[in-house]
Order: C-alpha cells, then sequence, then structure tokens
C-alpha cells in the first residue's frame, strides 16, 4: 500500500469523518473504497497507453535503414 496526499474541501472532510465514525471504519478505508468504485471492479482494466501501440504495425524490416530514416534512394 502507498501513502498518499489529498487536499478535500472542509465540508467533504466532515461529511467523511462523520460517515467514517457512522461506519466503525478510517477515512482513509472510505477513501479506498470510494475510489476502487468510481475505477471499476477490474481494476487491470487501467492499461498503460504504449501498450496500445505495440504490435500496432505489421511490416518486414527494411534491409536498409539509412534510407528508411533518411528517405535515401537506392
Amino acid at each position: 500500500m502507498r501513502r498518499i496526499q489529498l487536499y478535500l474541501d472542509d465540508d467533504v472532510d466532515d461529511a467523511l469523518t462523520a460517515q467514517a465514525a457512522k461506519l466503525g471504519t478510517t477515512r482513509s478505508a472510505l477513501v479506498r473504497d470510494a475510489v476502487r468504485a468510481s475505477l471499476g471492479t477490474d481494476l487491470h482494466t487501467v492499461a498503460d497507453p504504449v501498450d496500445d501501440l505495440v504490435g500496432w504495425l505489421d511490416v518486414e524490416p527494411d534491409d536498409d535503414i539509412d534510407a528508411v530514416i533518411y528517405g535515401l534512394d537506392e
């Protein structure tokens, strides 16, 4: 588990404190539950955007890399 710092409006903090006391839990637990709920049930769906680029172009490599990079005609 990682520790982070959040800034909350006073009214939100007051409501969070009251709800935590009512449920017999901590404010941190309520925040974690709320974040999980907003992200959905499958946290693994938050993917690295670079993963979408991997394998998108399926071509054979060119033997003359200088021609490819610098646009040289053979």
